[in-house]
This record gives structure tokens, sequence and C-alpha cells, in this order.
């Protein structure tokens, strides 16, 4: 009996050290780590304190609509698409690169897009390719635009102005023609 609990107790002993050694060396890693190859749906790229600076996504991860990025909500309208989004020092979105591509029933649409907004703003430059294909007809074209904001304006206020306009333009879309012609 005394051999069994001296057994015992050697051998929860035993354990308890190694498994404070497995524990206390597994987890440090001085250093970067290295891959070859990862495979990832969506990187964040954050400071210390949190903000989001970049983000690096595919179309399903990609943020719109309830996503709330740095304490801001996420542009409700945007198509998903793969790509990157890049956040100024105050954690605003002010620019982006996204892309997609992919066959039609009769063709095929491809596109990318390289923005760079103004503060708090929407896009002043941006570098677009649009490449659409139906049957035998090509339309391809690359545009470098440079877009001129109001200085007052705001990716929020923005945001709740063409909410407006497209409640207006649901209501009553002949109307909404008329003053745009």
């Amino acid at each position: 009996m005394n051999k069994e609990l001296v057994f015992l107790r050697t051998f929860a002993i035993a354990t308890v050290v190694g498994i404070t050694f497995i524990t206390s060396t597994a987890f440090k890693k001085n250093g970067n780590q290295k891959f070859s190859e990862i495979d990832v749906e969506r990187i964040n790229i954050v400071e210390k304190d949190g903000t989001v600076k970049m983000i690096i996504t595919n179309v399903e991860r990609f943020p719109n609509g309830t996503d709330i990025i740095n304490h801001r909500p996420t542009n409700e309208g945007r198509k998903k698409r793969s790509g990157m989004l890049f956040f100024n020092e105050d954690g605003i979105e002010c620019g982006g690169f996204i892309y997609d591509g992919q066959k039609t029933e009769n063709g095929h649409s491809s596109g990318l897009s390289l923005t760079y907004d103004q503060y708090d703003g929407d896009q002043v430059m941006q570098l677009l390719t649009q490449d659409a294909g139906q049957g035998d007809n090509r339309f391809v074209s690359s545009t470098l635009a440079f877009n001129d904001r109001p200085s007052k304006e705001s990716q929020l206020k923005t945001a709740e102005i063409m909410k407006e306009l497209e409640e207006l333009r649901k209501k009553d879309p002949k109307a909404m023609l008329k003053n745009v012609l």
C-alpha cells in the first residue's frame, strides 16, 4: 500500500512538471513565424491598440452591410469582392484595391479598382479597368479618374444621402430621372 502511494505521488508530480514544461515552452516562440504557404479567408492588419489598418479578404468575408470596423459602419450597398481595404491613422477607410471576374452565360465580366479617398470622404483618385464580353462583342476600358469632392463631405453623411436617394428612386423612379435629366 505504501509503495502504491509513493508511486502515485511520484507519478502526479512528474505529470504536473511535464505539463508545466510543455505548456511554458510550446507557446513561446521568439522571432517571426515562417511559412512556405498559408491559406486564409481574411487578414486584418491591426495596430497594438486594435485599430484596423488594412484588410485583405476574399469575397465572402469582404466587409459591408452590418460590419463595424474601427467603431464605424461599413458601406451597406457595396458589392462584396476580393481585395484590400486601407484605413488611415484615425481608423477611417481611405481607399482600396478590389477586383473580380467571371464567365457569364454568353461571355465574361471582369474588373479592378484601385482607389484613394479624401479624408473621411469618398474616392478622389481611381484606377479602373473593366472588361466585358458577350458573344463576339467585347468592351474593354481603363481609366484614371480624379473626382472633385465637397470639402465638407464625410463617409457617414454620404451614406445617409445615398440611402435617401435610393428610397426616392424606389417610390418614384420617373421623377428621379426627370430631376437628373
